[in-house]
């Protein structure tokens, strides 16, 4: 069963690519909160999909399968410091697509959408710990959720 959290964090990543655009045609606030080089968030998008291009390839060879994972992968890219690294691409990919248009709207799909993608990494957190136990507990000690150093 897909998990509310993850069809919010899905819905709030496809709002948030949709303000964007209509931002970008001339639709939408004028009064941005913040003045932003278009080149930061586009570098923000294009790192957090690099992120989970790369971490999708690491757990597809080495677990076979994303929704009923056979083994831990505790080591290939960030999974030495973070147990959810795609995850932390989405957080990358909606604060990039919040600053091509950072307004309140957009400030308030991304606090939305962080919320999501942290309940979302807990859920998915206890369900490994179930299917992997002592090994998954081991790992989670020594590492972060999403974000080194912060979460």
């Amino acid at each position: 069963m897909t998990s509310p959290w993850w069809l919010l964090k899905i819905g709030v990543g496809l709002a948030l690519v949709t303000y964007a655009v209509l931002v970008a045609l001339g639709y939408g606030p004028v009064a941005l909160l913040l003045e932003v080089p278009l080149v930061v968030g586009q570098a923000l998008v294009l790192l957090g999909a690099a992120l989970n291009l790369v971490h999708y390839g690491i757990l597809k060879r080495r677990s076979g399968c994303l929704k009923t994972p056979t083994t831990l992968v505790r080591t290939g890219g960030l999974f030495r410091y973070v147990r959810h690294p795609m995850y932390l691409g989405d957080v990358a990919i909606y604060a990039g697509l919040t600053l091509l248009a950072p307004d309140v709207i957009a400030f308030g799909l991304l606090a939305l959408g962080l919320v999501a993608i942290e309940r979302q990494s807990r859920l998915e957190d206890r369900e490994l710990g179930a299917r992997f136990g002592e090994d998954f507990r081991t790992w989670a000690a020594d590492t972060h959720l999403l974000v080194p150093g912060l979460l």
